[in-house]
């Protein structure tokens, strides 16, 4: 039986974490024992939903010798995994905590380009399965072939599909023109479609019933960082505020809300409903260390904290 939900993760990551001390330049700084962890947007939503005891197909792209190593940690982490091969290297990812001031640093490497081969293989994978619910999730190369979401479109068109997009730049504009059931912008990627000025939430509110009537994309969820984020539809308009914690990491924060709104989706509940429950999500995943994302039970304790603001 088919998997109702489908994620797809263009440029996966290979996680590495540590900590460090304090960081001093042109020293040698000694590290903790690093952690490893599968990466990149959908790879991340698949994990999610894995933790919610909910099973997904995880279709990404991986080659090299840290292509092998995300392939082992994926298939450790009991994902229904669908690797595609590439000529190129996994790109890895570096996270540092510094103990001294609690700050986390993020280094992200560029994203691989994904030549025609790659992702028409990702669409005929795709094809292989119906979905309820596809999410294409993290960095997309910006010069990726347009005929790319064209194909997606059809896939979703054909398979009546509610299509789920966290990206942003030029797939996200391309995702404008196709079409989706979601988009998950934070606030300075949906900014950027207006130019570099970062946009309020009221302001985020009046682009974004906009963007909604001209009928491609139902439904504009802007993450707002400890904000929480604001949902704009054509009946409705909400921010939900997630409660004051205190952050451990980030990352993973923003895929862990999409699982969570996913999840709920697909047991039928409606759109505030799941967003609400995306927060949460979320919020239980900053309170954990390095790469740890949120549980159903922390998300669940969290859920009633969450505020809920019409705009």
């Amino acid at each position: 039986m088919d998997p109702k939900i489908v994620t797809i993760t263009l440029s996966p990551c290979l996680d590495k974490s540590t900590t460090v001390e304090k960081f001093v330049p042109e020293k040698k700084l000694k590290c903790s024992y690093p952690l490893f962890e599968a990466g990149g947007g959908g790879i991340n939503v698949s994990r999610a939903l894995h933790n919610f005891k909910t099973d997904s197909l995880c279709i990404y792209i991986s080659g090299g010798y840290t292509g092998r190593i995300l392939n082992n940690l994926v298939y450790h982490d009991q994902l229904n995994a669908a690797p595609v091969p590439s000529d190129a290297y996994t790109r890895e990812n570096f996270i540092v905590f510094e103990n001294q001031t609690h700050l986390q640093f993020r280094f992200g490497m560029p994203v691989n380009p994904v030549p025609k081969k790659e992702w028409k293989a990702v669409i005929a994978r795709l094809n292989r399965t119906k979905a309820n619910y596809l999410v294409l999730s993290g960095s997309v190369w910006p010069e990726i072939d347009q005929e790319f979401f064209i194909e997606l479109q059809k896939y979703i068109k054909k398979n009546n599909v509610n299509f789920v997009a966290d990206t942003a730049g030029n797939a996200l504009k391309a995702v404008l023109k196709t079409g989706a059931y979601l988009i998950k912008p934070n606030q300075n990627e949906f900014s950027q479609l207006y130019g570099k000025k970062p946009l309020n939430a009221k302001q985020i509110v009046v682009k974004a019933k906009q963007m909604v009537k001209k009928g491609l994309v139902k439904n504009i969820l802007v993450s707002l960082g400890g904000e929480g984020a604001v949902l704009i539809n054509d009946k409705e308009a909400f921010q939900f505020v997630p409660p004051k914690l205190k952050i451990k990491s980030t990352v993973g924060a923003g895929d862990t809300m999409v699982a969570g709104i996913v999840y709920q989706l697909n047991k039928g509940k409606e759109i505030s409903e799941a967003v609400k429950f995306g927060v949460a999500c979320g919020s239980a995943t900053t309170i954990n260390s390095g790469m740890q994302l949120g549980t159903l039970a922390g998300a669940k304790k969290l859920l009633g904290r969450v505020k809920v603001k019409k705009i």
